[in-house]
């Protein structure tokens, strides 16, 4: 441990200094220098080097690997954070500098940036979150296994959006999510009752109605479609 923490300190002691005498060097030894710290694991300090990249040599046809290379380490910093502020703070630096970053760690933070506003600020934000964009805050909660977090993502869009065109698949997460993971079987029922009503031609129908009729049963008891028979069925 004592061994490993004399590196780190002296990475991030070079890395200061590099940084310090950045205007005596080429962009390839700077470039050199940021990836060595990446890969190091001192994101802070990748992050300035990136960002200072960007702004010394912002014609370099390699200005494109920066970006995204400086929004990959945003993102690390920001799910690292050790609070809420310092985490939006990272989340902002890739707005601003119009970085591309994982789609579903934006719409995640951008999402939990909303619903802690008051609510009519809350309203507003919300309201400027897309289908997909909500679907992609849920799906970030699922990928931790945070399912009653999720669902409540998914009960948010059904409300916002009653008349999506792909309110399908948002209704059948809801209903799958707690009736798997939550074991509210009533819930999931009126999920998928009114899956099955409002788009009896999705391709989740059948799904849902196989939920309808086999949610609950030992497993002796379901049934199970044949994949061409539920083709047929439509």
């Amino acid at each position: 441990m004592y061994v490993v923490r004399i590196c780190t300190f002296c990475v991030l002691a070079c890395a200061i200094l590099f940084i310090g005498c950045s205007g005596s060097i080429n962009e390839v030894q700077y470039a050199e220098r940021a990836d060595e710290v990446y890969k190091s694991g001192l994101f802070k300090e990748a992050k300035l080097y990136y960002k200072n990249l960007l702004m010394k040599f912002p014609d370099s046809p390699d200005v494109k690997i920066y970006k995204e290379r400086l929004g990959d380490v945003l993102i690390k910093l920001a799910l690292s954070a050790n609070s809420e502020i310092e985490a939006e703070t990272y989340i902002r630096e890739i707005e601003m500098f119009e970085l591309s970053a994982n789609d579903t760690v934006i719409s995640f933070f951008k999402y939990r940036r909303a619903i802690q506003l008051t609510d009519n600020e809350r309203d507003i934000k919300l309201s400027e979150l897309t289908y997909e964009q909500f679907l992609l805050a849920a799906q970030y909660n699922l990928n931790r296994g945070k399912f009653k977090e999720a669902l409540e993502i998914y009960e948010d869009l059904i409300v916002r959006m009653p008349n999506h065109l792909n309110l399908d698949k948002a209704l059948f997460l809801a209903g799958f999510i707690s009736s798997e993971y939550l074991k509210d079987t009533q819930k999931a029922r009126g999920y998928f009752q009114r899956l099955v009503n409002a788009f009896p031609e999705s391709d989740l129908a059948d799904d849902g109605k196989w939920m309808l009729e086999n949610m609950g049963k030992p497993l002796e008891q379901v049934t199970f479609l044949p994949e061409s028979e539920k083709h047929q069925s439509k």
